[in-house]
């Protein structure tokens, strides 16, 4: 349950209102022009995406390893990050007025990118979802933490970036179809960023009562 709840909240940071209409932007980048643009926007996405993942897995792995320093069988660290995530929901959420930081950036790159090229600014891009998504991307890096070792933070970490990463695949696949989508997306956003929070919200509860560490540390014994 826990690694599906991730996955739901890289799948709601892929449709964070800062990065959605950079979209055609992206796949423009990715394809370029001439024959073979299909095909040579998805495998620079998946390169771009692969870049993605590799940043993630990094920063999975060091909140994995920070996290095994702590006691977490003597501390109130699971319920004080519970609590947390808890608050970061009803931010997200908009139930608490409490404004979080976005940044809106659009990529000054050339069309038809190098594959290389491409995983390279997914590894760059990947930093843009921390202020523009801090409380789904954050919850994420606390999860990773919570699970006390180095390799679980970086499959936590590799569970989120799937949320993130697999929706842009299935841009790539179908981009004749991205404008009509993206407009029901901009229509929803309240609903969405909602359901984001609320997201939250339940895995905070989870992590406070300690469901979550008994999964995690469970599955390691």
């Amino acid at each position: 349950m826990d690694t599906l709840i991730i996955a739901a909240q890289g799948f709601f940071t892929f449709l964070a209102p800062c990065h959605l209409p950079l979209l055609p932007v992206l796949m423009m980048l990715f394809s370029g022009s001439g024959n073979g643009k299909k095909l040579r926007c998805f495998i620079n996405t998946l390169s771009f995406t692969l870049g993605i993942t590799a940043a993630f897995c990094s920063m999975g792995a060091i909140a994995g390893a920070m996290g095994s320093t702590i006691d977490l069988h003597d501390s109130d660290f699971d319920l004080y990050c519970g609590i947390f995530m808890v608050a970061l929901g009803l931010i997200y959420s908009g139930l608490l007025p409490i404004k979080m930081p976005h940044l809106s950036w659009t990529p000054k790159l050339k069309m038809g990118m190098s594959t290389a090229a491409c995983f390279v600014f997914g590894m760059l891009f990947s930093i843009s979802f921390i202020p523009c998504s801090g409380a789904l991307w954050g919850s994420a890096m606390l999860s990773a933490a919570g699970t006390g070792s180095l390799i679980g933070g970086i499959l936590m970490m590799l569970v989120y970036s799937l949320g993130v990463c697999v929706p842009f695949m299935v841009v790539a696949l179908f981009t004749d179809k991205l404008s009509n989508s993206i407009q029901f997306v901009k229509r929803h956003t309240k609903a969405m960023n909602i359901a984001a929070g609320m997201l939250l919200v339940l895995f905070g509860i989870l992590m406070a009562t300690g469901v979550i560490h008994g999964l995690v540390h469970g599955h390691t014994h």
